[in-house]
């Protein structure tokens, strides 16, 4: 999946992965702008991209000023794969994850992705 992004007048293409976050950026002609390399909950171990890019694990914004990622309803530590805020969705007694009030995906972030900040969801 690609989608573009016009940044500073540079027009570069996603590269994504399966949990859908970017893995690269390209130039219109295909030049490699860099890559990115997480861990499973999303800490940046490398980063050679050469131009601003705000989109990046699981596909969603990172915040400079703040060293998060907002996932729509609340923002995602991903040194301490936990939320900064408490979950709204009171849970599910069968499920015991779900009872967790600022868990990630479930505790499971190499197969699911929270979108919303409040369920975790299968990639």
């Amino acid at each position: 999946m690609t989608c573009v992004l016009i940044w500073a007048l540079v027009m570069s293409f996603y590269s994504y992965d399966g949990l859908g976050s970017v893995r690269g950026l390209t130039d219109a002609v295909g030049t490699i702008l860099g890559n990115y390399h997480y861990d499973a909950y999303g800490l940046l171990n490398e980063n050679t991209v050469t131009v601003a890019n705000p989109y990046q694990f699981a596909g969603e914004r990172f915040d400079n000023d703040l060293g998060l990622y907002y996932l729509r309803a609340k923002y995602l530590d991903v040194e301490t794969g936990r939320f900064w805020s408490l979950d709204t969705y009171s849970g599910n007694n069968n499920d015991p994850a779900t009872l967790h009030k600022y868990l990630y995906a479930h505790a499971n972030p190499v197969s699911m992705v929270d979108p919303s900040g409040n369920a975790g969801e299968l990639t």
